[in-house]
């Protein structure tokens, strides 16, 4: 026997056993190492995913609640602690019964609640032409399993009120509409029939048109006064009256172009829409009337039928000094074709007659304190009819301490440039 190579065969297994104990163990410590490794990326990878997708559902909260602010702006009630609202005042949703319904956003690692809250910036003040109001738009979401996980964004948004009215409108006074007490858009038709009195301002204008001279041709031949009919009256404020014809013949000036040549609802309207016009309807349903094939649409616009309008507007108005106040937009739709004013009914306001080829209007002992706009030729009204010239003031706001809208002001909405936060 050889006890040496025993020894040496002993000793070589030892170390083989350590050395594999060794690998082994190394080993186990790589692949713990790699599986934590693994736990936080994954740990990692998840945070990220659901920070993601927060974010994304608050800005899709975000986008939705600016979008219904615009939609129900007018709706809308405000309050705060103090009198009136400004700011810091936030939406009343038990006022006006509406919130933002958001259904919950179901994404890959979770679903996420929204909340959309609306908060004053400035005064609550409603004035055509003037500073608009800021109000700041917040959305959050939050993950239902983890409600650790939460986004805020906001957004600011500006709400103003530009005139309704085009070159009328006074300059200086937004939402006054100031024109002439009869505007055509075109020129005196050859064939003008029945009767006309107009009262006006000395020195003012009379009679206007918006593109009558777009062909080139003279004032005096586009608004030819001796095509009115010979019961014509043109009186001045002091009661003094002539016909026309004699007044020019005395040295006297009424008529006059209000622009070179632009289109009569430009001229009236300037930039706004139908829309607008039947938004601000919405709004003021006894001030501001479309008449069209599906008025009356309010229960505070009174009916019409057979194309003859019976009722004075507003109500109450007499057409005597004193009685002048809260003009009407008296606007009869193209489709309605050309109306009549019964005898005897009082307006004031500005009544405009879309339909461009009438061959007279037929009115009769009516009376328009303000203005009468007369799309394409005019030919003519019924013996007595009154034009009466008058400043309109449309400026006036229904402005109580939570809502508001000027009669003559049409809302326009826009997101602040770089308003937009998160937190």
């Amino acid at each position: 026997m050889n006890p040496v190579g025993k020894t040496h065969r002993r000793n070589g297994g030892a170390a083989v056993l350590a050395v594999t104990l060794i690998v082994l163990l190394l080993a186990t410590i790589g692949v713990l190492m790699v599986a934590q490794a693994g736990v936080a990326e994954q740990r990692l990878s998840g945070i990220d995913v659901r920070g993601k997708e927060v974010h994304s559902a608050a800005t899709g909260a975000l986008d939705f609640g600016v979008a219904w602010l615009k939609h129900h702006w007018h709706d809308l009630h405000w309050q705060n602690t103090g009198s009136g609202a400004g700011p810091g005042a936030r939406l009343d949703s038990h006022a006006d019964g509406l919130t933002p319904a958001l259904q919950a956003a179901q994404m890959m690692a979770d679903s996420y609640q929204h909340q959309v809250a609306y908060r004053l910036l400035t005064p609550f003040h409603v004035q055509v032409g003037g500073p608009p109001i800021a109000i700041r738009v917040a959305a959050t979401a939050r993950g239902a399993a983890d409600s650790h996980v939460t986004k805020t964004v906001t957004q600011d948004v500006m709400v103003g009120y530009a005139s309704i009215f085009g070159a009328t409108s006074d300059p200086h006074r937004r939402g006054i509409f100031s024109g002439p007490p009869l505007i055509i858009e075109n020129c005196i038709a050859a064939s003008a029939s029945g009767g006309l009195r107009i009262v006006h301002d000395a020195g003012s204008g009379a009679l206007g048109t918006t593109q009558g001279l777009a062909s080139g041709a003279e004032l005096a031949d586009c608004l030819d006064v001796a095509h009115l009919p010979a019961q014509s009256l043109l009186c001045e404020r002091s009661g003094e009256c002539g016909s026309p014809t004699a007044l020019l013949a005395a040295g006297g000036e009424f008529r006059t172009a209000l622009v070179v040549a632009q289109p009569l609802w430009q001229v009236i309207f300037g930039s706004a829409s139908k829309a607008d016009l039947h938004a601000l309807e919405r709004l003021h349903p006894g001030r501001v009337l479309v008449v069209d094939n599906g008025y009356p649409r309010y229960a505070e616009q009174p009916p019409w039928s057979d194309g003859i309008w019976r009722a004075s507007l507003p109500a109450d108005f007499s057409g005597e000094a004193g009685s002048e106040q809260d003009p009407v937009i008296l606007f009869f739709d193209a489709s309605v074709g050309c109306p009549t004013l019964a005898e005897g009914v009082h307006i004031h306001g500005l009544v405009y007659v879309e339909k461009d080829d009438c061959a007279g209007l037929g009115w009769g002992g009516g009376q328009v304190h303000g203005t009468l706009a007369k799309a394409g030729d005019f030919a003519g009204l019924a013996q007595h009819t009154v034009l009466v010239a008058a400043q309109l003031d449309y400026a006036h706001a229904d402005n109580d301490a939570t809502h508001g809208s000027p009669v003559a002001g049409v809302t326009r909405i826009f997101v602040a440039p770089g308003s937009w936060h998160d937190y």
